[in-house]
């Protein structure tokens, strides 16, 4: 790789103040992609496939992801850690089942709609960021805990971990919906 290809193109300036943190949902995708397009670099315009991303809300405050670069500068290498928390209440059955299930996919491909979005118009859309493109996410971690007291969380805590060579991916979408961007995938 030459020098050229690694100089910035862009600075950053400080915008307003109209962030803000968190995770509305994660979708799981129960199926398969076949193609990817971008509309440019970092942005995918569209994701085709089969099968159904499901959806799981979360509560405000409670869900994150996190995205580490990891770069060793004596070995050449960079790769990139994103870590999707996410927490389901209620410890039952099903849910138990459905995280048994989690833990053995090894290449699951994940959605995170971001509480930091945009105002549609007709409400408040988050972004949408696409974790395992390349490789697929696992489940790295996980509790199920009953909590002590009577106003402790009783549930679910999972991480979904992708090591990816590329960043992850923004989402574009056209009505402030997964959906509108997928092409033989539904979500439910």
């Amino acid at each position: 790789m030459s020098q050229a290809s690694c100089q910035l193109t862009s600075g950053y300036s400080i915008p307003c103040r109209d962030s803000v943190g968190g995770i509305k949902a994660f979708y799981i995708l129960s199926g398969s992609v076949t193609s990817i397009a971008e509309a440019s670099e970092g942005l995918i315009s569209g994701i085709s496939g089969s099968g159904t991303f499901f959806k799981i809300e979360q509560q405000k405050e409670n869900g994150s992801l996190t995205e580490t670069v990891n770069a060793d500068l004596s070995a050449g290498s960079v790769f990139y850690q994103d870590d999707a928390e996410i927490v389901i209440q209620k410890l039952q059955a099903s849910i138990r089942n459905q995280v048994a299930v989690l833990s053995k996919n090894t290449s699951l491909k994940v959605v995170a709609e971001t509480q930091n979005g945009l105002d549609s118009g007709d409400g408040y859309s988050g972004r949408f960021f696409y974790i395992g493109r390349y490789n697929g996410c696992a489940l790295s971690a996980g509790t199920g805990t009953t909590g002590a007291a009577f106003a402790d969380s009783s549930g679910y805590n999972i991480t979904l971990t992708a090591m990816e060579p590329k960043p992850i991916f923004e989402i574009e979408s056209s009505d402030g919906t997964l959906l509108s961007a997928l092409n033989g995938i539904t979500v439910s």
